[in-house]
């Protein structure tokens, strides 16, 4: 059964899911974007469900996603953002916990963005508690070094032994 591991969702519809302050998608990535879409060419590829992940362009509102997943129930599961800005550690753990809950069986795991954290600092007490939490939960976390991974390395070792 093929899945495919890293899918973005959109939609045009920016009255009803307003992107991020901003934040401005090509003209010619619109269409492919929607969830109907992009579920119809996976299954016309043989494809037979998915992990999306949170596309900038809507910053932490995940209410497409979780409109994707109401509609098309099991076919999509949900990769969310960590948000460090949340306030301090236990504010984002409480919005971590809060967002998980949400939609049972959707989240499947959370992203370190280290550019959301001061001075890319994913190893603060707010990541290494978001990080814990997210072990506690059973989310896999994945990293998004955008400027290089030897830049993030030692924040990344940093949690992965704390």
């Amino acid at each position: 059964q093929a899945i495919d591991a890293h899918v973005h969702l959109w939609t045009p519809d920016v009255e009803a899911f307003p992107r991020a302050q901003g934040q401005v998608l090509p003209a010619h990535l619109e269409a492919p974007g929607t969830m109907d879409e992009m579920r119809k060419a996976m299954l016309g590829a043989g494809v037979r469900g998915a992990l999306v992940v949170q596309p900038a362009c809507y910053g932490q509102d995940y209410r497409y996603l979780e409109e994707a997943s109401r509609h098309f129930s099991g076919f999509f599961k949900g990769m969310f953002v960590a948000d460090p800005a949340a306030g301090g550690a236990e504010e984002a753990v409480a919005a971590l916990r809060e967002r998980v809950a949400s939609l049972p069986g959707f989240w499947t795991g959370v992203r370190f963005n280290p550019t959301l954290w001061p001075e890319s600092n994913m190893a603060d007490s707010v990541g290494r508690a978001l990080f814990a939490v997210a072990g506690e939960l059973g989310l896999p976390v994945g990293f998004m070094p955008f400027q290089g991974l030897v830049r993030h390395v030692n924040a990344i070792e940093s949690l992965l032994q704390s």
